[in-house]
C-alpha cells in the first residue's frame, strides 16, 4: 500500500502488533456509543438509562451471546490468562 501512496498524504498506516477489540453486535454498538460519546451533562437521560434494570439484562445478555463464544474459543482449554476480565477490563 506504501508504493500507493503520495509522500505528501495524511494517511496513517499503522503496523502490527494492532489493538484487538472485541466483537459487537447492535446492541453493543449502540451501548459503545453510549458510553463513549454521550455526555452526561447534555443528555441527563444516560445515567437514567444505564442505571435501569431491563436495560442492563439487555446488555449481559448481549455479552454473553457474542462475547463468550468469542473468549471462549480464545481461552481453549490450558489457558487461564486469555480470560474477557484480563484482556478486556473496561469493556465487562
Amino acid at each position: 500500500m506504501k508504493d500507493y501512496i503520495d509522500e505528501d498524504s495524511k494517511i496513517v498506516l499503522i503496523g502490527s502488533p494492532r489493538i484487538p477489540h472485541p466483537p459487537m453486535d447492535i446492541i453493543l454498538a449502540i451501548h459503545f456509543i453510549i458510553l463513549n460519546f454521550v455526555n452526561s451533562k447534555e443528555y441527563p437521560a444516560k445515567e437514567y438509562l444505564l442505571s435501569d434494570e431491563s436495560y442492563i439484562d439487555v446488555i449481559e445478555r448481549a455479552q454473553k451471546r457474542v462475547l463468550d463464544p468469542y473468549f471462549n474459543a480464545i481461552n481453549g482449554d490450558g489457558h487461564t490468562v486469555f480470560t474477557k476480565e484480563n484482556l478486556f477490563p473496561l469493556y465487562v
